[in-house]
């Protein structure tokens, strides 16, 4: 092979290569990042996936109709595991959560200083979508939101330097219901309007947050906080 054939080649690898060859060298810019926010307050979403918006009618030469439908159910929150160690910063500690959704083997890393900053990791379920609207021919009601999806499950383990922490206000924990959909607008006739398609019910909230020790210990079980 050529000197001037390999330098091509080198040149073209370099320059051509699809992002994900090397993603892994974009880490430590995004661990820095985060980093970055280790004294804020800052809130991380691994949400459900949100329910798809009702189809609204279609009246076509004000004699025609389609009909419109109902929203969609909003999707269920995620199974989290959250790994909590501590770390010495200078003259402070500092909080290194892993966190791993049980669908996605993709381990996210974030930081929290437990004297300045706070993190709050929600795994609330999806909220329904918006129902369609009625018909203005045939002056129909508004369909129905979608209903919000459970939330989610954590569980958080600490290791033996994060025990100290268990109950610091620095980690909160949230996996709420999602929220129900709203209803449609019903059909318009004059000055009149059919009623509005009826709210979603709002989703049911996860378990409890446990935390455990390394050793699955049980340190304490949290219910919901309210938001």
């Amino acid at each position: 092979m050529s000197p001037h054939f390999t330098l091509f080649l080198l040149l073209f690898l370099f320059n051509f290569c699809p992002d994900g060859y090397s993603q892994k060298k974009q880490d430590p810019a995004r661990k820095a990042v985060k980093f970055s926010r280790r004294n804020k307050s800052y809130s991380i979403h691994y949400d459900g996936e949100p329910g798809k918006n009702g189809r609204s009618s279609f009246d076509l030469f004000n004699f025609l109709n389609f009909r419109g439908s109902e929203g969609h159910p909003g999707g269920p929150g995620p199974h989290l595991q959250v790994n909590v160690s501590a770390i010495p910063s200078g003259d402070s500690i500092l909080l290194a959560l892993a966190v791993t959704e049980e669908e996605n083997l993709e381990t996210d890393y974030f930081y929290v200083n437990p004297r300045r900053g706070t993190i709050s990791i929600f795994a609330d379920g999806g909220h329904g979508g918006s129902g369609g609207d009625g018909s203005d021919v045939d002056y129909t009601s508004g369909y129905s939101g979608g209903n919000g999806g459970p939330g989610g499950a954590i569980t958080m383990t600490y290791d033996s330097s994060a025990i100290p922490f268990v109950d610091c206000p620095c980690i909160i924990a949230l996996n709420h219901g999602g929220r129900g959909g709203d209803g449609g607008e019903g059909g318009r006739k004059g000055d009149s309007r059919a009623s509005q398609g009826s709210l979603g019910i709002n989703g049911i909230p996860g378990p409890p947050v446990c935390k455990k020790d390394k050793n699955g210990n049980i340190l304490r079980t949290m219910p919901p906080l309210k938001y």
